[in-house]
């Protein structure tokens, strides 16, 4: 995972100021940092169970990149290193009813990760994905991952008594 060394800016939206709540860019690239190195273990380890770290059961994206690892493991095939380069990850909007009122947990929890009565949060990202290399069962490259150039994304993600989920990735 690779996040630029120099610190995001910080986004507050109106609504978050109007409502008490806070957006605190640090603590959302910590859990989207988590999550994509999460990811990319499952790759590495060409294992799909380990995608449930990343996303929720419902997720269509999740059941993609399921589909990717579980297609990669039948082949004998993993990815080196399948992580994005994230640039930022700022707050955009809480779920209706709810209220962000402490920094969100970026590991295993017992309850929920956010804080009092947080479902769903809208966090904006901008990353991109660098090439890597994809290697056989000896560790020879075989391979390579299709790059993507930098874009905004918004993660939609769910709380879980084990931390935030990717429920689904809009284009932003």
């Amino acid at each position: 995972m690779q996040a630029r060394s120099s610190p995001p800016a910080e986004s507050v939206p109106a609504e978050s100021l109007r409502t008490g709540s806070w957006a605190d860019a640090a603590d959302w690239l910590a859990v989207v940092t988590e999550l994509d190195m999460a990811r990319a273990q499952a790759l590495s380890a060409a294992d799909p169970a380990l995608l449930d770290r990343v996303y929720t059961a419902s997720s269509a994206q999740g059941a993609a990149d399921t589909a990717v690892v579980t297609d990669l493991a039948a082949k004998g095939l993993r990815v080196q290193d399948g992580t994005h380069r994230i640039v930022s990850a700022t707050i955009e909007a809480v779920a209706a009813g709810s209220i962000a009122s402490s920094p969100p947990a970026t590991g295993p929890a017992t309850d929920s990760p956010a804080g009092a009565g947080i479902s769903t949060v809208r966090v904006a990202v901008v990353d991109a994905m660098p090439a890597h290399l994809i290697v056989d069962t000896a560790g020879n490259p075989v391979g390579q991952t299709a790059a993507r150039s930098e874009e905004r994304r918004i993660l939609v993600l769910e709380s879980t008594t084990q931390g935030y989920r990717i429920n689904s990735i809009l284009a932003g």
